[in-house]
């Protein structure tokens, strides 16, 4: 019998060197609890800390421990009697115990598991769901005799051409077809699940060839009808339902770019694909269903997309355009964007704009902000004007920084200037047909002053 050899763990004592191998010591240390020490890749787990006889010595070791002083007057190790009948009764708890543990840790892992219970539970972590095997499946297509014609001289009584072939064959469920095997290969039987009815009327029935499928949550591609899509990668496809037509607030629409368009000449249909999935996890939002296909074919830009960069401009530009002296300072605000820069609708409120909105929407939306702008544009135009003329700009420029109520007194000065209202008036006409009836009012305004 080999000695019992402790191996320490979460608190074991371990042997003091040197007398591992004596066998001075056997009987009177701990052999509980044992390491456990797996390496990669094995088909079982190790998992008990002790079985039997480890569970038996150690509790034996502990009579002669200091610390059990009144069981030290034990000194039978006799199996007979009753302390060490209960330390054997233990022992043997104990070895069950561990057993069962080590079993139900050897169920956490896939390698490791025996019970289908384990394998479908950790299945369910992932969403999988186990499902019943079934044998090899086929299509098949019967075809019925058709019943012969009597011919056209046959006199119409009662009996005189009987086909034999009845209209309707019932065949029941199990009828064993076999496949017709090819070189060295062996037939295969198939039966069919369940009973079927058969009609000769119904040879002339083609196979259902294909079947329509609109893309659902994480569809990544979708078959379109025909080949003249005109589609090519990098173009920009919405997939919308009604959902989307009967509130325009709802989320369920997805925008993508397209990666592969592949045609399918030979069946009348093109395959587009797409990087990321149909539908929303975070949030969880389901596309639309059915969803319908647009392509975005036209891009818009947003008026005001091509102006030159506000940080470029001078101090001296940026005081006249927004109407200053040349001793006024510009704020933080004024030197970082231009003035009215944000695009406001109809009534004062912010613009909100959807990916469907095309260039004449947004001309409209942007008629407001023409018309609040009717004054800068006003005095851009008188500044403009000065520069037609030598001798005049230093003075127009002047005048294009008078505040709006002292139009009159501006006026007063341009109408001894030949030609310069004229000048002015020409771009403010232009604008006029676009921006409003601010804008007409400020020209009508300027006509007036004309004949003063």
């Amino acid at each position: 019998m080999n000695p019992l050899t402790p191996n320490p763990k979460a608190g074991a004592e371990a042997l003091p060197p040197g007398s591992e191998a004596c066998g001075c010591c056997d009987g009177v240390q701990r052999a509980t609890p044992q390491r456990v020490n797996n390496r990669g890749a094995l088909p079982a787990v190790n998992y008990r800390i002790g079985e039997y006889g480890h569970w038996q010595a150690s509790l034996t070791a502990g009579l002669s421990d200091g610390a059990f002083q009144p069981l030290t007057q034990l000194l039978t190790r006799d199996s007979a009697d009753f302390t060490l009948g209960l330390f054997d009764a233990f022992a043997c708890v104990a070895d069950v115990v561990t057993f069962y543990q080590e079993r139900i840790a050897n169920e956490s892992w896939l390698r490791t598991a025996t019970e289908r219970v384990s394998l479908q539970e950790q299945a369910r972590l992932i969403g999988y769901r186990l499902r019943p095997g079934v044998a090899a499946e086929t299509g098949l297509a019967f075809a019925v005799e058709t019943p012969p014609v009597p011919p056209a001289t046959l006199k119409p009584e009662p009996g005189a051409f009987v086909t034999g072939v009845p209209d309707e064959v019932k065949l029941p469920a199990g009828l064993r077809v076999s496949s017709v095997p090819g070189p060295d290969e062996k037939p295969q039987a198939f039966e069919t699940d369940e009973a079927l009815q058969a009609r000769w009327q119904w040879n002339a029935m083609p196979a259902l060839a294909d079947e329509r499928r609109a893309p659902g949550f994480g569809a990544r591609e979708v078959w379109l009808a025909g080949t003249g899509t005109q589609l090519k990668p990098g173009d920009m496809l919405v997939f919308v339902g009604a959902e989307f037509a009967a509130d325009s607030s709802s989320n369920r629409w997805d925008r993508r770019v397209l990666t592969a368009v592949e045609p399918d000449t030979a069946h009348q249909r093109t395959r587009v694909a797409w990087q990321e999935p149909l539908g929303s996890v975070t949030p969880f939002m389901r596309p639309a269903s059915p969803p319908q296909v647009m392509a975005l074919r036209e891009r818009a830009a947003i008026f005001g997309h091509n102006a030159p960069d506000w940080s470029s401009m001078s101090a001296e530009f940026k005081r006249a355009y927004l109407g200053l002296g040349d001793d006024d300072d510009l704020s933080a605000e004024q030197l970082a964007e231009w003035h009215n820069f944000d695009i406001y609708a109809p009534g004062g409120t912010p613009v909100v704009t959807g990916s469907l909105l095309n260039a004449l929407d947004a001309a409209d939306v942007l008629t407001t902000t023409l018309r609040a702008g009717a004054q800068q544009q006003a005095r851009q135009a008188t500044v403009a004007a000065a520069q037609w003329f030598n001798g005049g700009t230093q003075m127009l420029r002047q005048m294009a920084q008078v505040p709006v109520d002292s139009a009159s007194g501006l006026m007063d000065v341009m109408r001894h200037v030949p030609g310069v209202l004229e000048e002015v008036m020409a771009p403010l006409q232009q604008v006029a047909s676009s921006s409003g009836a601010a804008v007409v009012a400020t020209t009508t305004a300027l006509s007036d002053l004309q004949g003063v």
